[in-house]
């Protein structure tokens, strides 16, 4: 009887455990709405091959189950960047670092430094 008490108590602090576990994942990436507005956001992501994605207007979606962020493609003045100015989306599960700027001109301020320290 005991044994069968402890063995139901067991299953229901881990099925909690697991619930509250699950919804803290959940919320990890939502969170960031608030930090993300009105900000210039720099993607750096683990699939991509070139330069970073450099977003504003972001906010993160669910799409298909899974968390996306979608942003519109700041105007970094590179002439072959054909999607300056579209939306467009980025798999959370794929961004490895990203950077947070207060405006564009803090941007781009930081992008005119970089090119002067060669």
């Amino acid at each position: 009887m005991q044994r069968a008490a402890i063995t139901t108590i067991s299953a229901v602090v881990l099925a909690v455990v697991a619930c509250v576990a699950a919804s803290a994942a959940d919320k990890g990436p939502t969170r960031l709405r608030d930090d993300f507005s009105g900000k210039i956001i720099v993607f750096y992501q683990s699939t991509l091959v070139g330069p970073p994605s450099v977003l504003e207007k972001v906010e993160m979606r669910d799409v298909g189950g899974r968390v996306f962020v979608m942003g519109t493609r700041v105007d970094t003045g590179d002439k072959k960047e054909l999607g300056r100015g579209c939306r467009c989306a980025l798999a959370w599960d794929s961004i490895e670092a990203f950077d947070i700027f207060d405006s564009l001109e803090q941007y781009q301020a930081r992008l005119n430094a970089a090119g002067n320290e060669d």
